[in-house]
C-alpha cells in the first residue's frame, strides 16, 4: 500500500471511489474545486493489486484541521486502510502547524467512529439532524457526533 499526494488530476479518481463508498457521492467538479483551494490536503491510497481503494480529504485553517471525507472500498475495509490514511493526514496536518483536528460523523456510523476512537478522538458534542441517511428505504435526518482531537506531539509518520 502507498499513499500519493492527491492534486486537481486525481479528482475522478476521488469521484469514482467516493460513488463506491457513499449515498450522496461527491462529483468529480467538487472535488476539483477543493483540492484546489488553499489548505486542503488529500492522501489516496493505492495497492498494488487493487489500484486506488481509499482516500482522505481534510482542510487547515489557521490552527484546526477538519477531516471533509474518509472512505475505504468496500471490499478493502478491515485492511488498516483508513487506519494508514487517518495516521497520516493527522501526521500532516500536525507539521503544517494545526493544534487540533476535528470532524462530524453520523452517529449511525459506528465503524468510523471506532476508526476516530482508536486514533483518540473524542465526542465534543452533536449536530442534531445533521446529515441525510437513506434508512429503510427512507431518507432520513440524523444526528452527527461531533468529534475531536489535539494533535500536540505528531509529527512526520515513518
Amino acid at each position: 500500500m502507498h499513499l500519493i499526494d492527491a492534486t486537481p488530476v486525481y479528482a475522478p479518481v476521488l469521484a469514482r471511489l467516493h460513488a463506491a463508498m457513499f449515498h450522496r457521492p461527491w462529483s468529480e467538479g467538487e472535488f476539483r474545486t477543493l483540492l484546489s483551494s488553499a489548505g486542503v490536503l488529500a492522501l489516496l491510497a493505492e495497492s498494488e493489486e487493487a489500484g486506488p481503494v481509499g482516500f482522505v480529504l481534510t482542510r487547515i485553517a489557521a490552527d484546526e484541521m477538519e477531516i471533509l471525507t474518509i472512505g475505504v472500498r468496500p471490499e478493502q475495509r478491515g485492511e488498516g486502510v483508513g487506519h494508514l490514511l487517518l495516521k497520516h493526514a493527522l501526521a500532516a496536518a500536525a507539521e503544517a502547524g494545526a493544534a487540533q483536528a476535528f470532524l462530524e460523523v453520523s452517529v449511525n456510523n459506528h465503524a468510523a467512529v471506532a476508526l476516530y476512537t482508536a486514533h483518540e478522538f473524542q465526542i465534543t458534542g452533536t449536530r442534531r439532524k445533521y446529515y441525510l441517511e437513506f434508512i429503510n428505504n427512507t431518507e432520513k435526518r440524523v444526528d452527527a457526533h461531533i468529534m475531536a482531537k489535539g494533535l500536540t506531539g505528531l509529527g512526520k509518520t515513518q
